[in-house]
């Protein structure tokens, strides 16, 4: 499986520069739930096209809001942050809960599919690892112009969630100005 892993990720890597190649798009855009959403879309733009197919849950501080399924609060879409009433971050969640790896890797093909298509940019990725602890995390980060394709596994050694193991898949969409 790590062997597998490895060759999927040198192949995405070379597939991601052939995608820089490609015509940009006139605006950045990603699909939440049912909603086609822009970087700089008005705050009002953005929740109301959400609002008939998603629970928004404002989060504490900041202008951050969790999009939810209205049907199923546990299935979650995703983030939507504004800052100064317009859109600048998007993190759309590609993880299947309970996932084997066939599953995983059909999620990431998907998901880098969808990076592809966009097209426009150079694209380049990064590894991260870190450890404390409480958690291990190892990150792969593919960046192609504003979009952002972040794999993540965490382990935790430790606290509440001892023994817990971790899988996400994220695709955000960033504001120059939160880069």
């Amino acid at each position: 499986m790590k062997t597998n892993f490895l060759a999927l990720c040198m192949f995405a890597s070379i597939a991601s520069a052939a995608w820089g190649q490609a015509s940009p798009r006139p605006a950045e855009s990603i699909w939440l739930a049912a909603a086609e959403l822009r970087l700089g879309q008005s705050r009002e733009a953005v929740l109301a096209s959400l609002a008939d197919c998603c629970t928004l849950q404002r989060l504490a501080t900041g202008d951050d809001w969790f999009v939810e399924s209205k049907g199923d609060r546990s299935e979650k879409y995703g983030q939507v942050s504004f800052s100064g009433g317009k859109l600048v971050l998007v993190v759309k969640d590609w993880t299947v809960s309970g996932e084997d790896e066939f599953t995983f890797v059909q999620t990431l093909h998907g998901a880098l599919a969808q990076l592809g298509e966009e097209g426009g940019n150079v694209c380049s990725f990064d590894t991260d690892s870190t450890r404390t602890p409480v958690v291990e995390r190892r990150t792969i980060t593919w960046s192609c112009g504003a979009r952002r394709l972040v794999i993540q596994t965490a382990e935790f050694f430790s606290g509440e969630y001892k023994g817990t193991k971790t899988a996400t898949i994220e695709e955000l969409l960033v504001s120059v100005e939160t880069n």
